[in-house]
């Protein structure tokens, strides 16, 4: 991580993976829930609800990508009895949709294994759907394995956690580099009310170097200039502290352990603006390279 910090790049967030023992996960009663495996029969007709569920996730968690239509192949393209990867859409008895999830089997050590690449759901009752499924094919399979965001919790659905029934591990889910940081400053979350002076330095893309005056009222930003050269910032930091401040956020008392922060005004701590800008915030990352 260190050799990738010189150029720019944080770490992007961490999700939570999920090794779960079918045998052990609970039985949901669906009520009149059902699924539907895309395939070529229906491949154009589920589309729309799979963007939906996507879209969704887009405005819960920072680090979603809005996706281009070739990003949509594992629906367009569905072909699950060719290549052994099913998509599954789970709907509540409404017809709405609640989940989407892609599985393939694996054969590991202790026996078959059901993986799942992709899962996106609506709230409980998604996760439940997902979980019924994988439920069924506890006959031939030993486990599922999938990842849900790291602020998610599990707890509510599954009760019985026997020493070897389940595991969670925080795994890394890429990177981030911010490459123009007015842009990301204008499409950034803030809170309340106030204003900042931020220096900015970029060894690889000078056009992000200078000083930032940010203000913003009732949680919307109202403007944001960049300052001259000779305007002394509030708090100055490197790039990927910035990318890991804007896009993570800071925990409490955290922000000036980082190497490249220099605090110069120290009303900003004072006042809580570094925690009206960098604040924690829900981040899951679907789609990198």
């Amino acid at each position: 991580m260190l050799y990738y910090r010189k150029f720019g790049f944080e770490i992007g967030c961490f999700g939570k993976q999920c090794n779960y023992l079918l045998s052990m996960i609970p039985s949901f009663d669906l009520k009149d829930g059902y699924f539907v495996l895309v395939d070529e029969s229906n491949r154009k007709q589920v589309l729309s609800d799979v963007k939906q569920l996507y879209e969704a996730w887009e405005v819960k968690y920072n680090g979603m990508i809005h996706n281009e239509s070739y990003e949509y192949a594992f629906v367009t393209e569905a072909n699950p009895y060719k290549n052994q990867e099913f998509t599954y859409l789970y709907y509540r008895g409404n017809r709405k949709p609640a989940a989407y999830f892609t599985i393939h089997k694996e054969m590991r050590d202790e026996g078959q294994i059901v993986v799942c690449t992709r899962l996106v759901y609506a709230g409980k009752e998604g996760l439940q759907g997902f979980l019924a499924l994988v439920k069924t094919m506890e006959s031939d399979h030993v486990r599922v394995i999938f990842t849900i965001p790291a602020c998610e919790t599990m707890e509510c659905l599954v009760k019985e956690w026997s020493m070897g029934a389940f595991s969670e591990n925080q795994i890394l889910l890429g990177m981030v580099r911010v490459v123009n940081v007015g842009r990301v400053l204008k499409k950034a979350a803030y809170r309340g009310n106030g204003q900042l002076i931020l220096g900015i330095t970029d060894p690889v893309l000078p056009q992000n170097n200078g000083s930032y005056w940010i203000r913003f009222t009732n949680s919307t930003l109202t403007a944001i200039e960049r300052m001259p050269q000779d305007q002394v910032p509030q708090i100055t930091m490197d790039i990927a502290d910035f990318a890991h401040g804007i896009f993570r956020g800071f925990a409490e008392g955290e922000i000036s352990g980082y190497d490249s922060v220099e605090i110069l005004d120290q009303k900003v701590i004072q006042n809580g603006t570094l925690g009206q800008i960098f604040y924690p915030k829900k981040n899951f990352i679907m789609e990198y390279f």
